[in-house]
């Protein structure tokens, strides 16, 4: 099979499970490309999971569903896997090969990890609650915008109020990156959209967001975590301190403007 076809087939049923995890057998995966295989890995897109602890029996023509055990041969540290038929009395013990009950796993999680590294994003939640499973906050040439996976029986991508299919975004380049995302095709998305919001951050949305970034790392227990954030946001920890300051004090005295608006026209009625 061709890398192409095989990871937008991936991609597919990670959207179609909907939010659950997608056990992908070690059988299955000696027919995708070697090469896309290792990058997939190496990527963390499928991680090890526990191996199955049932299979077809394939001891006789009946394909009995079984539990399978697993064990270490004696003197070395091989393991082999079998399962005891209590079905019939010629056949006892069956062995199975251990890639037939090896697993991995694959999830809307390491879809969005892989994108946020892809794309540069250092991972954080939104000032305000979203739907659907973050991957960050990405930044335009003049707005920003947060980007989150729906996997709603298709695999999409939401920035700026649009959702484009992972699989249009996401391609197997033949070089060592092995696997590339079309980072300027969003860029443009986000500044034509406007970002998440149609303008510029007021004062208040900003001061909202530095806190959310700077509470978020703190509660990660991260000791620097003015230094995270202020690389997050593409400067230095004394020019974030600065505009968190200053946002705050704009904020504020949009909050007292709009309170005294409220109640002068209380006083009105």
């Amino acid at each position: 099979m061709m890398s192409e076809s095989v990871l937008r087939e991936f991609l597919g049923r990670i959207g179609a499970a909907r939010g659950t995890p997608v056990i992908v057998t070690a059988e299955e995966q000696k027919s995708w490309p070697r090469e896309l295989l290792a990058i997939m890995r190496d990527r963390k897109l499928v991680v090890r999971a526990q191996p199955a602890t049932s299979v077809e029996c394939t001891g006789c023509e009946r394909n009995c569903t079984m539990p399978v055990k697993i064990q270490t041969v004696h003197g070395s540290d091989r393991r082999s896997s079998f399962v005891i038929c209590d079905k019939r009395s010629d056949i006892n013990r069956v062995d199975i090969p251990l890639d037939r009950i090896e697993q991995w796993l694959a999830s809307i999680e390491s879809v969005a990890a892989l994108l946020a590294g892809l794309l540069g994003i250092q991972r954080s939640g939104p000032a305000t609650p979203q739907p659907g499973h973050g991957v960050g906050m990405m930044k335009g040439n003049v707005y920003a915008a947060y980007l989150s996976l729906h996997a709603d029986g298709d695999l999409r991508l939401s920035v700026a109020g649009h959702y484009m299919p992972v699989s249009d975004l996401l391609q197997v380049r033949g070089d060592e990156s092995g696997l590339w995302v079309d980072k300027e095709r969003l860029v443009r998305l986000v500044d034509e959209s406007g970002g998440d919001r149609g303008f510029p951050e007021s004062a208040e949305q900003r001061w909202l967001r530095l806190e959310a970034l700077i509470n978020a790392e703190k509660a990660k227990g991260n000791r620097a975590f003015m230094k995270t954030v202020a690389k997050m946001e593409g400067f230095s920890v004394s020019r974030l301190q600065q505009v968190r300051q200053r946002a705050g004090e704009l904020a504020q005295a949009t909050s007292s403007k709009a309170a005294k608006g409220a109640t002068s026209i209380t006083k009105k009625r």
